[in-house]
Order: C-alpha cells, then structure tokens, then sequence
C-alpha cells in the first residue's frame, strides 16, 4: 500500500502518493514540457530536475504556460 502526502498545485489541493515526482506529476496532468514554468514552493525548479524531485508533504507547485504574444 502506497501512503499518501498532500500538496497544492494551482491552488488546488490533491493528495498524491509518496515518491510521486514532478516530471510524473506533469505527465499525468497531460501538460508539454515546452513553455512549461514550475515552481515549487516559490522557487522555480530547471526542467532536468523534475524527474528527480519527489513530491513531499506540503509542497506548493505552481504550473505555468509559458505563451509569446502581445
């Protein structure tokens, strides 16, 4: 049995297995990595390091679109 942390992701809250990482948080919400800003707990985290970063207790994820225009 997986246990289950709670975090926060644009404001909404979800609870999500231990050891769920960023880059599979990503996936599952279907977003393209392209243009893609995540912050975590107010900081923003590169890319090559949402595969490694596993989710905790508490966390703030903030998911961004990136788009050109004006």
């Amino acid at each position: 049995m997986h246990e289950l942390v709670s975090i926060r992701v644009n404001g909404q809250t979800l609870t999500v297995r231990t050891g769920l990482t960023l880059g599979e948080l990503v996936t599952q919400w279907g977003l393209p990595a392209r243009g893609l800003l995540v912050e975590v707990n107010q900081e923003v985290l590169p890319q090559n390091q949402w595969p490694t970063y596993a989710l905790q207790q508490g966390d703030v994820i903030e998911l961004v679109r990136i788009t050109a225009g004006g």
